[in-house]
């Protein structure tokens, strides 16, 4: 899962390097992905594997929500291929997520 974010990420760079869509790469997380993340810093053994697993399932659950409706409404076609290519290992993360006990 790991290496498909990152080539995620690689391939979304790519297309902002070359111009092909307008925008920056985040460099840091913001307040409201940092806001998430602070209680797993306070979990340990079992509470911190329920918490994360429950964070994983809705991340891919948001990032299939927008990924969706990018591909379907979004304006720049190489970005709704793009879209609509990532799907696919959204989905199938998701369902990773959901398999973890």
């Amino acid at each position: 899962m790991i290496l498909a974010h990152q080539k995620s990420s690689a391939d979304l760079k790519g297309h902002i390097e070359g111009g092909k869509v307008h925008g920056e790469m985040p460099q840091a997380l913001d307040d409201a992905q940092k806001q998430k993340l602070a209680p797993l810093a306070s979990l340990d053994g079992q509470a911190f594997r329920d918490a994360y697993i429950t964070m994983q399932r809705e991340a891919h659950q948001e990032a299939i929500a927008l990924f969706s409706a990018y591909a379907r409404n979004g304006d720049d076609a190489d970005l709704k291929n793009w879209a609509t290519s990532t799907l696919g290992e959204l989905n199938h993360h998701l369902e990773m997520a959901r398999s973890l006990k």
